[in-house]
């Protein structure tokens, strides 16, 4: 099925609040915006890990090629920031008890 130039094809998501699926439907009606909030690694990167950013990419990706314009933005988070952490940095505890350098 081809789609005529500008032409979208409507992507549904599951609404929690409504229960039901709803249309994507942009806020300034022209571009989605997409925040990813990144993986927060303790210890070596993992396939795991990939997934936050893969996922988020499919995602524009698949609105993209369905017609809208999107604006990803994605972050990996800084352990050190996290209250639980305040008296140690886990990276830094995980570096010692290994004896490497950060």
């Amino acid at each position: 099925m081809k789609r005529a130039e500008g032409e979208r094809i409507e992507i549904k998501v599951y609404d929690t609040l409504t229960r039901q699926l709803q249309p994507i439907k942009p806020r300034n009606g022209k571009v989605v915006h997409i925040y990813c909030c990144g993986p927060t690694v303790y210890r070596d990167a993992h396939v795991g890990n990939l997934r936050t950013f893969l996922l988020s990419d499919l995602v524009r990706r698949a609105l993209t090629m369905s017609g809208f314009e999107s604006l990803l933005i994605q972050n990996i988070t800084d352990v050190g920031h996290m209250s639980e952490d305040f008296e140690e940095d886990k990276i830094l505890a995980q570096s010692r008890r290994e004896k490497r350098d950060p």
